[in-house]
């Protein structure tokens, strides 16, 4: 016995749709982005000088860079590093910045550092990923 297509249903596409494609790219940046921030309090836990001024922000964003690159299958390349180095750097200068608020390197700015950072950090890069996923699609050649 055969199984037919339907006449009314699309033929199946190997390209996803351009929203899942932006989705899945803010996925990977967000992503990247709390693990960029969780780096910059796990660093700074263990040598707060390593993450103070400006080294904080650059090494979240290269963790972000470098994570959301590695993201196989998480929407465009492109748009994840973007929405990780944007993100990154947004939540990492504002974890390091926490530590006006309590005692550098502590376990309280650990605390009020990680959840500043990624609550920034998040919100950047998801408009990031969309902003560039949708330009990213718009400007891609069809088929």
């Amino acid at each position: 016995m055969s199984t037919t297509q339907s006449e009314k249903a699309p033929p199946p596409s190997g390209e996803p749709s351009m929203i899942g494609r932006v989705i899945r790219s803010t996925i990977g940046g967000a992503l990247a982005a709390i693990v960029g921030v969780a780096t910059v309090i796990v660093v700074g836990m263990f040598a707060w000088d390593a993450v103070v001024g400006v080294r904080g922000p650059i090494i979240a964003g290269i963790v972000g860079a470098l994570l959301s690159g590695l993201l196989r299958g998480l929407g465009d390349w492109s748009a994840r590093c973007l929405a990780g180095v944007v993100g990154e750097v947004v939540g990492g200068f504002f974890a390091v910045a926490a530590a006006e608020q309590s005692a550098p390197g502590s376990t309280d700015w650990a605390v009020r550092g990680g959840l500043i950072g990624a609550a920034l950090a998040v919100p950047f890069a998801v408009v990031a990923a969309g902003a560039a996923g949708f330009v990213l699609a718009l400007v891609r050649p069809r088929a």
